[in-house]
């Protein structure tokens, strides 16, 4: 029954073959269970199934939509209704919550089928997925290396081919990062696009935002009109679209004006394989018309890049500081170490030497830089850059030790350092799988946009999608 359907084919052309009756819902359901059961002993990329609720679903008059019908996995810091929602911690391990959040709604609402969620780091806080209490996830190109963070399990059940679309989030790198590691479409989209309702307003005061990992620049657009849209109540608020984005695939971007950054923001050099793929792209987008013109990353920030980055690592840091302070309210108990992992304990205790002042100005920073770098844009249509200066590392290779608990981070900021620049100024940014390391691993291009405009990013990624495809890389 389920030989016939193709695992290189996109969730929007399998939701035409359910409309025109070549396929139906519940052949697709259960190619995808089939394909999550074949390969998750292995990348352990889904942490829990909901294979019953999907068959239910599936034998249901669903709603239309783009992605009607499509089986999709949801990343473990989003609550699906009686789903057990862990966030890769042990201090969850047993959390089920009682509504689902707004963004699931409109994946049901839109005639999607929740096939199960996907692994995560704790509290989504690196640039690896390798939880204590789920294990890691394993790279489908090889398993020996890491899927990237913190929506490596996404990543992996894209790139393997459990399923052609998987929910992610992006507040540091995280949608982008997993993408470039695993060589699928990965985009974040603009401050304010994507609601975080009803749990939270601002997740970590607009810097996280979620979407997708696709096969192809289609399915996220088509997943992006799904979700996209202003919820009452939310902080943030990003410009409307002028159309749908599924109208951008295909379209002109004209002739753009790219800025190149082939440094990181500290000014240090790519590995050699990532910068080789960086040029390659630039000569694709020349040979396309584009105007390419390397720049300094310095021009970019308009600040000391390090004062920008150390905002954002006090910022994070108070995440886990808010996460352990609320479960000692409720435990009448000073945290303890042993409720979190090791990088979760070691970002506490930075945390717990910032004051709020500190906590104000570091906001203040990460605004300013934003205004300077959408200032810097009004020059330039996107930035083009590495998603991440180096190709993907083992698994284990930024872990922490319980006696130094942040041993090993300054790994994974680096991992994150061209991505948490859209992440502080809100802009939409996109990694696109171009190339592929001496060693056969995946590396994306990232492209930078200006605040808002998420439909030229579409526009260049499907022509770059046209004239260079990458559905190959996922048989």
């Amino acid at each position: 029954m389920c030989s016939r359907i193709e695992a290189s084919i996109d969730a929007v052309e399998e939701s035409l073959q359910i409309k025109n009756g070549s396929l139906s819902v519940i052949e697709l359901v259960e190619s995808a269970i089939k394909k999550i059961e074949e390969l998750n002993p292995t990348l352990n990329a889904v942490v829990t199934k909901t294979y019953e609720q999907a068959r239910e679903t599936a034998k249901q008059q669903l709603p239309d939509s783009p992605l009607s019908g499509i089986p999709i996995l949801i990343k473990n810091l989003t609550s699906i209704k009686g789903v057990r929602l862990t966030y890769g911690s042990l201090l969850f391990k047993d959390y089920i919550p009682n509504f689902d959040s707004e963004i699931v709604k409109r994946m049901k609402n839109a005639g999607m089928i929740i096939l199960g969620v996907t692994n995560t780091p704790e509290f989504g806080l690196t640039s690896t997925t390798e939880p204590k209490l789920h294990g890691p996830t394993r790279n489908p190109w090889n398993t020996d290396y890491s899927s990237g963070g913190s929506s490596g399990g996404s990543a992996a059940a894209v790139a393997s081919g459990m399923v052609s679309i998987a929910h992610g989030s992006d507040g540091g790198g995280s949608i982008r990062l997993s993408s470039s590691f695993c060589g699928v479409f990965g985009l974040k989209p603009t401050r304010g696009r994507v609601p975080h309702s009803p749990v939270s307003g601002s997740a970590i005061i607009g810097l996280s935002v979620n979407h997708a990992l696709t096969r192809s620049v289609r399915d996220s657009a088509a997943f992006l009109d799904i979700i996209d849209g202003y919820c009452v109540g939310e902080p943030y608020w990003s410009p409307p679209k002028h159309r749908p984005y599924i109208e951008e695939i295909g379209a002109n971007p004209g002739k753009l004006r790219m800025a190149l950054v082939t440094k990181t923001t500290e000014n240090d050099d790519f590995h050699p394989d990532v910068e080789k793929e960086v040029r390659k792209s630039v000569k694709l987008c020349s040979e396309l018309g584009h105007v390419v013109e390397e720049v300094d990353v310095n021009d970019i920030f308009g600040m000391d890049p390090q004062q920008m980055l150390d905002a954002f690592l006090n910022i994070w840091c108070t995440l886990s500081g808010s996460v352990l302070h609320r479960a000692s309210m409720r435990a009448g108990v000073p945290p303890q170490r042993e409720w979190v992992e090791d990088l979760t304990w070691g970002l506490y205790l930075r945390s717990k030497g910032l004051s709020a002042t500190d906590y104000m100005l570091s906001h203040t920073v990460l605004e300013q830089f934003g205004r300077n770098l959408n200032r810097f844009l009004t020059g330039y249509d996107v930035i083009l850059t590495a998603t991440t200066p180096d190709p993907p590392f083992k698994l284990g290779a930024v872990n922490p030790t319980y006696e130094e608990p942040m041993k090993n981070f300054e790994k994974a900021i680096r991992t994150a350092n061209m991505t948490a620049m859209s992440n502080a100024a809100g802009n939409p940014a996109m990694s696109v799988p171009l190339g592929k390391s001496r060693k056969g691993l995946p590396i994306g291009t990232q492209f930078i946009g200006r605040f808002g405009d998420e439909a030229l990013l579409f526009r260049l990624a499907s022509q770059l999608e046209k004239v260079k495809p990458w559905k190959t890389l996922h048989n």
